[in-house]
């Protein structure tokens, strides 16, 4: 069987089949998996006729699309004494592919819980119980999960856009491929949390613990990491345009190869062409331009990183894109920048000892190109430039 559909189509398909498998008692395997893509994906008649034959003679009531309170007739499929409310008791449960669309579980217990393919959108999980749960394509948008307990749970792929986890416990989970836009997740605890890929642009992850998380190959454009803990987080390939990370503390950081720097959209006709990338153009930096050259500016691609008081001692920011940054105090010391791009980028009394710069030579008071600014009109542009960054509005539509 050639498998010809393009990535967004087999994205459909993959929850859509986690759903189905989640419904049923079949192992976990790529054999699995691979019945059920088939059959979603209805490439395969003679499967399909097999399959669709067994569903037909399930009981009326039977686990798929079975919608729970309040007089379900799948009800009966719940484990005993789980019924689904505030502080339910659903341990070990499984709830997957189940429609729970606005279910209040505040105070819920779910662990060990398989909610595989669950819808959860604007559900209320505050204070629930959900540590080591599966939850693989699960829906939970605009969900409420406020101090909910979710370590060492398997989250992955699941859709939680603008979801509000302000103070959960995320500590030990794996989060990788899940789109968390625009999530609120302030004060959480997320020490060694896996988020590989993850979708964060415009998350909320101020006061967040992130100590020794993975958020390699994600994306926290125009998100909040103030007074976040990121000390030994990995970054690696992450986009931070317009990331707000003053008083952050990212001692150790592995951010290779991250996005930090101010970059212009290219020119798309002969008429823009002035605004192409370039530090050197009076378009630079973003502040100076008239109202309208900014509209021709991409949103958070042509605005640096926020670097107010941001500890990046010892970090590793090796090919990393500094381009135009502006830094405010904070620290470099002992920072690593081999073939990072620091073009038109600015310190102002930041600590710089023994730094190893771009060429790869160890430096005690700063590096060719990225010193700190003497007193004078350009350090001032500088400092303008930091006010007008901290003055952007967030969510930053």
């Amino acid at each position: 069987m050639r498998y010809t559909e393009p990535r967004e189509r087999s994205a459909e398909l993959l929850r859509a089949a986690l759903a189905q498998m989640g419904r049923h008692d079949a192992a976990f395997n790529p054999i699995t998996f691979a019945v059920w893509y088939e059959h979603t994906a209805g490439i395969n008649a003679r499967l399909n006729r097999a399959i669709d034959g067994c569903l037909r003679t399930e009981p009326p009531g039977g686990k798929a699309g079975c919608v729970v309170p309040p007089d379900a007739p799948c009800r009966q499929l719940l484990p005993k004494g789980c019924e689904i409310g505030p502080k339910a008791r659903c341990a070990g449960a499984n709830l997957s592919g189940l429609d729970l669309r606005f279910a209040d579980l505040r105070g819920a217990d779910l662990r060990g819980a398989r909610l595989i393919g669950t819808d959860f959108e604007n559900a209320d999980l505050s204070g629930a119980q959900l540590e080591r749960a599966t939850l693989i394509g699960t829906d939970l948008p605009d969900a409420r999960l406020l101090a909910t307990n979710l370590r060492g749970a398997l989250v992955r792929s699941c859709d939680l856009e603008s979801s509000d986890l302000t103070g959960a416990d995320l500590t030990g989970a794996d989060m990788s491929g899940s789109d968390l836009e625009s999530a609120n997740l302030s004060r959480t605890k997320m020490r060694g949390v896996q988020l590989l890929g993850v979708d964060l642009e415009s998350a909320d992850l101020a006061g967040s613990d992130a100590r020794g998380a993975d958020f390699s190959g994600a994306n926290l454009g125009r998100a909040r990491l103030s007074g976040a803990r990121l000390d030994g987080a990995r970054l690696y390939g992450v986009n931070l345009s317009a990331a707000r990370l003053d008083r952050a503390s990212l001692v150790g950081a592995d951010l290779g190869f991250a996005h930090l720097g101010v970059r212009l959209v290219e020119a798309e006709d002969e008429d823009d062409a002035s605004l192409k990338a370039d530090p050197a153009h009076p378009c630079f930096p973003l502040e100076s331009c008239e109202l309208d050259a900014r509209d021709k500016v991409s949103d958070d691609t042509g605005v640096g990183a926020l670097l107010l008081d941001t500890d990046l001692s010892g970090a590793d920011l090796r090919r990393a894109d500094l381009n135009g940054v502006v830094m405010l105090r904070g620290s470099l010391r002992r920072a690593r920048l081999e073939g990072a791009t620091v073009q038109g980028a600015r310190l102002v009394d930041v600590a710089v000892e023994s730094t190893v710069c771009p060429d790869g030579v160890r430096r005690t008071g700063g590096c060719t190109g990225l010193v700190n600014l003497p007193a004078g009109p350009e350090r001032e542009r500088a400092l303008q430039r930091v006010t007008w960054l901290q003055s952007l509005p967030f969510p930053w539509d």
